[in-house]
């Protein structure tokens, strides 16, 4: 018998964990984790079954086209070729522009959350702009609606990746990585034994809520609420962005007598771990950074404990906006 272990990367979801296909005597027979790839640590049951996929007995292997009305219990469903199938539909698409315009077709397509479509899909994309089409239907049904249109709609931009490494705070609101998306619960939990402190909103204590510092179990329905009460808790507590021509930082402000009204006082963190209170380390300077070194020049550092010496420094301040 001859075993292949070929690495790569599962397709069935946009994660694209790195996977290994076990592959005996030319049939895929396992699809294993591969701890090597950076999101490959894990592997959730829709990738270990695609050998299940592949081989199932009712999987559409080739086009068919109906024989039959629809509202016939048989469709009579006939074998055909590609070349038949692409040249029909091709035909009833310039068919219905030549009737209505582009904008009379609508595109369906497979969600990229449980199937292969995911690598594929920016050429659909592709094919129903340049067709001229503004209708695509497909399915959010797991977890993409407000990872792909959500904040679009609010701020305009995506979602982007998570910083995992170097974040001091997670908040996991209405979402279980361990089950939808395993490479993000795994850097989860890596920050989280860093020192991260792990906050999850759900009303379930699922998942990594068992592991948080903070379980806020809202009732459903009720997530504007709290939304809307830390928004006020930031606005009570003047949160606001200190900037530099060296980079942003959020902190909290309040107003003191003593000092003019355009100098910023700033208490420096110390940088190093101190086990005795159960304090975590941070690097002197970037986003992990626990202190105001990350905004100020770091030209000139102590070569033994890398502490910035204290000095002022041009800045900006300005309110945070939620």
């Amino acid at each position: 018998m001859s075993t292949q272990r070929i690495p790569g990367f599962c397709a069935l979801c946009r994660s694209r964990c790195g996977c290994i296909s076990v592959v005996e005597d030319g049939q895929l027979v396992a699809v294993e984790p591969d701890p090597r790839h950076p999101t490959g640590k894990n592997l959730c049951v829709k990738g270990r079954a695609a050998p299940e996929l592949v081989y199932a007995a009712d999987r559409l292997l080739h086009p068919l086209r109906r024989t039959r009305p629809k509202g016939d219990p048989d469709p009579g469903w006939v074998r055909i070729s590609w070349d038949e199938a692409l040249d029909w539909t091709a035909t009833q698409m310039r068919e219905g522009v030549a009737r209505n315009g582009p904008e009379a077709v609508a595109f369906a397509v497979t969600t990229p959350a449980g199937t292969a479509v995911s690598d594929g899909f920016p050429w659909i994309e592709r094919l129903i702009r340049l067709f001229g089409s503004p209708n695509t239907i497909w399915a959010e049904e797991l977890c993409a609606w407000h990872r792909d249109y959500a904040t679009p709609f609010t701020f305009g931009v995506d979602i982007g990746t998570p910083d995992f490494p170097h974040t001091g705070c997670l908040l996991l609101w209405g979402h279980n990585p361990s089950t939808s998306f395993l490479a993000q619960a795994t850097a989860a939990a890596e920050a989280k034994a860093r020192g991260a402190a792990l906050i999850v909103v759900d009303p379930r204590r699922a998942g990594l809520a068992n592991r948080a510092d903070q379980w806020l179990r809202v009732r459903p329905g009720t997530d504007g609420a709290l939304a809307l009460a830390l928004a006020g808790v930031m606005i009570a507590e003047g949160w606001v962005l200190i900037e530099t021509a060296r980079g942003t930082m959020r902190a909290r402000a309040r107003l003191n007598g003593s000092l003019a009204r355009d100098v910023v006082c700033a208490q420096f963190g110390w940088w190093q771990a101190c086990e005795p209170l159960g304090l975590p380390g941070y690097d002197v300077v970037g986003p992990g950074s626990a202190n105001y070194n990350s905004v100020i020049g770091t030209e000139v550092a102590d070569p033994v404990s890398g502490t910035i010496p204290l000095r002022s420094y041009l800045c900006e301040v300005r309110k945070a906006s939620l």
